[in-house]
């Protein structure tokens, strides 16, 4: 990883909410985006429909997981979450994380490749209703031909950051910022999504319960 940029992590993460990181940044090297990709095409991944979300948003997106966060981390799906787990989940990863929420452990809790065709879409939500000790989500693009299909992170009234998010680029996000996905207008929208959190222990929302 050879990332760099003009403000340090940190800062980025407090002011806008959100790091975007193109291909040329080097988050990933070639072959580990080559690898992603690979996994996130397997004919062996099972998909869902999901039209309500955790936070009870709507939502019209195909799902395959590799990790849930029910009640705790699980992995699922083992014979290709072993070989992508390892990637995005490595010490270098998880060092620029650690560097932009000035945290010294993190942990990967949830896992999951987002799937939109033309009309779909991910209602306006809360990371944190899924988990409240959610830090930060980050958003691989793996599709190519899109249009639509906005990231948009609300940083308050009047202030929402929009992304339409490149192949091969990284979008790091606060789990505590309201955030949605505009609806697709043409072709496929694939994103791999994870989250860090502090605690690698049980879902905070299960402990409520």
């Amino acid at each position: 990883m050879n990332v760099t940029t003009i403000d340090t992590p940190a800062r980025q993460l407090e002011e806008s909410g959100s790091i975007y990181l193109p291909e040329a940044s080097g988050f990933f090297s070639t072959a580990q985006w080559e690898t992603i990709e690979r996994i996130a095409s397997s004919p062996e991944l099972p998909w869902e429909k999901v039209l309500v979300g955790d936070a009870d948003e709507p939502n019209d997106v195909q799902v395959a997981r590799f990790m849930t966060d029910i009640d705790r981390p699980r992995v699922v799906n083992d014979h290709l979450a072993e070989q992508l787990l390892p990637v995005i989940g490595s010490d270098a990863v998880k060092a620029y994380c650690q560097q932009a929420l000035g945290s010294p452990e993190l942990h990967l809790r949830r896992v999951q490749i987002n799937r939109m065709g033309k009309g779909s879409f991910i209602g306006l939500h809360l990371d944190q209703d899924s988990n409240p000790d959610y830090e930060v989500s980050v958003v691989l693009q793996l599709g190519s031909q899109y249009a639509g299909g906005e990231f948009v992170v609300q940083r308050g009234e009047g202030d929402a950051r929009t992304y339409l998010t490149e192949y091969r680029s990284v979008l790091i996000s606060r789990c505590d910022l309201p955030h949605e996905v505009c609806e697709v207008l043409g072709g496929a929208r694939t994103t791999l999504v994870f989250f860090f959190s502090r605690w690698g222990g049980e879902n905070q929302r299960k402990r409520a319960a």
